[in-house]
C-alpha cells in the first residue's frame, strides 16, 4: 500500500472497492476503531507481506465522527460505523488480489475470525466501483 497514490496514464480508470462496516453491538466506536487500526491492519499487513499479487494502491478508514448525531437525511439512522475504501490500478489487479491467499485461502480464515471480533457481517455491505476523476 502506498503512501501516495501513483499517477494514472491517461485515459486509465482505477477500479475501487468501498465496505460500509458495522461495528458488533458490544463494543464502543472508539474500541472499534483502535481495535480495527491496532490489531486488524497489522494482521491485514503481516499477510499482505507475503503476497506475489497486485496490492492495493490506498487503503483508507474513514470512522463515523462519534460526536455527531449518525443520521441520514430522513432521519434513519445510516447503519455503519466506518467506510474502508481499496483502490486498484484495474479490476483484473482486484482480481488477482481477491484470489490471493489472503483472501481465498488459510489467511482468509485468520482474518475472518479476526474480523468477528469487531465487525457485525450482517450489517456490512460492500461494493465495486469503477473510478472516473476530473482534474482541475
Amino acid at each position: 500500500m502506498a503512501p501516495s497514490a501513483p499517477t494514472q496514464p491517461s485515459g486509465a480508470q482505477r477500479y475501487c472497492i468501498i465496505a460500509f462496516l458495522a461495528k458488533i453491538p458490544s463494543i464502543t466506536l472508539d474500541e472499534f476503531r483502535d481495535y480495527y487500526e491496532n490489531k486488524h491492519i497489522p494482521l491485514i499487513k503481516r499477510h499482505l507481506s507475503a503476497a506475489v499479487v497486485p496490492l492495493p494502491l490506498v487503503y483508507t478508514r474513514r470512522f463515523i465522527d462519534s460526536k455527531t448525531p449518525i443520521v441520514s437525511a430522513s432521519g434513519v439512522n445510516v447503519g455503519f460505523d466506518c467506510v474502508t475504501e481499496l483502490q486498484f490500478s484495474s479490476k483484473e489487479d482486484f482480481e488477482k488480489f481477491w484470489v490471493a491467499p489472503l483472501m481465498a485461502g488459510e489467511g482468509s480464515k485468520e482474518v475472518g475470525e479476526d474480523e468477528a471480533k469487531f465487525i457485525d457481517r450482517e450489517k456490512t455491505t460492500a461494493y465495486q466501483f469503477e473510478m472516473h476523476q476530473t482534474e482541475e
